[in-house]
C-alpha cells in the first residue's frame, strides 16, 4: 500500500510539472503572438503619421502658393484700379464741344417735303361665286 501512495504521489507530481511546463509554453507562445501584434501595430502607427506628416507638409505648401496666389491678384486688381481711375480723371477733365451750325436763309430749297400716302389695303379673304352653281339651285 505504501508502494502504491509512493506511486500516486510521484505520478501525479510528474502530471502537475507537465501542465506546469504546457502552461508556460502556452504563456510563451502568447507572450510572443501579443509581442508580434504590438510590433505590427507600431508600425502601422509610424507609417500612418509618416503619412499624415506628409499630407500636412503638401497641404501647408498648397497654403502657401494660394497666398503667393492670393498676394499677385491683389497688385494686379490695385494696378488695374489705378488705371481706371487715371483713365476716369482723364475723361472727366475733357471737356466735350459741338460746333453750332449756322442755317443760310438762302438753301430753303434742300429742305424735303414728306406726303402721308395711306397703304393699300390688303385683302385677307376672297369669295369666289360661280355662275353655274346658281342655274343649278335655280333648276332644282
Amino acid at each position: 500500500m505504501k508502494k502504491f501512495i509512493l506511486l500516486v504521489a510521484v505520478s501525479s507530481t510528474f502530471i502537475m510539472c507537465k501542465k506546469s511546463e504546457a502552461t508556460k509554453s502556452q504563456l510563451e507562445g502568447a507572450v510572443q503572438s501579443a509581442d508580434s501584434t504590438v510590433t505590427a501595430t507600431s508600425d502601422k502607427i509610424s507609417d500612418i503619421t509618416n503619412t499624415a506628416e506628409a499630407v500636412f507638409d503638401s497641404a501647408n505648401v498648397k497654403i502657401k502658393e494660394f497666398d503667393d496666389t492670393k498676394n499677385v491678384i491683389k497688385e494686379k486688381i490695385e494696378a488695374t484700379s489705378k488705371s481706371v481711375d487715371s483713365l476716369s480723371n482723364k475723361i472727366a477733365s475733357t471737356k466735350l464741344e459741338s460746333k453750332i451750325e449756322k442755317k443760310d436763309s438762302t438753301k430753303k430749297g434742300s429742305e424735303k417735303i414728306v406726303i402721308n400716302v395711306p397703304s393699300p389695303k390688303i385683302i385677307k379673304e376672297t369669295k369666289v361665286i360661280y355662275k353655274d352653281k346658281k342655274r343649278k339651285k335655280m333648276m332644282n
